[in-house]
């Protein structure tokens, strides 16, 4: 195999395994250095190969992901969708489910002996771990975090309580990593759930208790939950979670505590602990609140209601942190898995 050809594998199907890089490279050697058909002439030749190849042969799966490396560099030049953008099917047989890109896909021109010009006709989508289908670029969307929200970390939950649970403590959570400091589990943990009360009793005034499934709470009003948690007159607080008793055994013992932590005259020390509590759970939102206000708002809108920020307004910061909380998670493990081998 001429070096030149390996060389310019590399660049193509760069990160992928050397068994792939070397079929990529076997087909530029074959179609000659000379040849000016581009990436659109290696991958009709590629895909030559994969059409005389049966399912189950060996070396198949190889030919399969050189196929993609060169589809997905054609791609980059021909401006598709990018490999792991996040789409959703919107019709045909998968209409309704979300993936991922696997790489694009040209009609073969076997009379050019290239793959047609233009924009790909259609696109390999990852629908799961082991589902993989071609679907025409005419049913997919790209599923941006605002769009469909689901498709990036859960939204919809079992119950509209589980997911005030979720978000609060997706809220107190991402505060204190953006502080760079962690509050006492004694703080924390009350404060996430009196937040996850304040949430509930938002969305039951505002109406978005409903669907069950607690999927309307990304329309619930910041302000509205940071007026629940503001000031210093304790038989708010006491009527805000007397007010809250959704039917989960699992909260119930944790509710009764946060109760009896408001239930009548206190201590200097129970006191000091109620105003911990809540001035996280409030600082939390306001904090939440004061982010997702765009710097470019009409001041009229504040008239209109136009401006007030919902928990949706946080989408795009909350997923970002969740996808890299748990990639850190997932590579924290790893590393004390090795460990371990050693």
């Amino acid at each position: 195999m001429e070096r030149w050809a390996y060389g310019k594998a590399l660049g193509i199907a760069a990160g992928e395994e050397p068994a792939v890089v070397e079929v990529v490279a076997a087909a530029l050697d074959a179609l000659g250095r000379e040849d000016s058909g581009g990436l659109g002439r290696v991958l009709w030749h590629l895909g030559g190969t994969l059409t005389s190849m049966a399912h189950g042969d060996d070396g198949v799966d190889v030919v399969v992901a050189a196929f993609a490396a060169v589809a997905v560099a054609l791609g980059a030049e021909r401006r598709a969708w990018r490999r792991d953008t996040v789409v959703r099917v919107t019709g045909g047989e998968y209409g309704g489910r979300a993936g991922t890109i696997d790489c694009p896909v040209w009609d073969p021109d076997h009379k050019r002996r290239t793959v047609a010009d233009g924009a790909p006709t259609s696109y390999r989508v990852r629908l799961g771990d082991s589902l993989a289908v071609v679907l025409p670029a005419g049913q997919l969307r790209p599923a941006g975090v605002q769009t469909y929200p689901g498709v990036h970390f859960p939204v919809a939950f079992t119950s509209t309580w589980t997911g005030c649970l979720v978000w609060g403590e997706r809220l107190l959570r991402h505060h204190s990593a953006t502080r760079g400091a962690e509050d006492p589990v004694a703080v924390a943990d009350p404060a996430a759930l009196l937040l996850a009360a304040a949430l509930l009793d938002a969305a039951t005034t505002a109406g978005l208790a409903d669907p069950a499934d607690g999927s309307a709470l990304l329309d619930v009003p910041l302000p509205a939950v940071a007026a629940l948690l503001a000031g210093h007159d304790d038989t708010a607080i006491q009527a805000l979670l007397e007010r809250t008793r959704p039917p989960l055994a699992a909260t119930a013992q944790p509710l009764d505590a946060l109760r009896a932590l408001w239930d009548g005259p206190a201590v200097i020390p129970e006191l000091h602990h109620r105003r911990r509590v809540q001035r996280l759970a409030h600082t939390v939102i306001v904090t939440h609140q004061a982010a997702g206000q765009r710097p470019d708002t009409d001041p009229d809108d504040h008239l209109t209601g136009r401006s007030v920020v919902r928990l949706r307004d946080r989408l795009d910061t909350l997923a970002a942190w969740e996808h890299r909380r748990r990639a850190e998670a997932w590579a924290a493990l790893l590393l004390d898995h090795n460990g371990d081998d050693r």
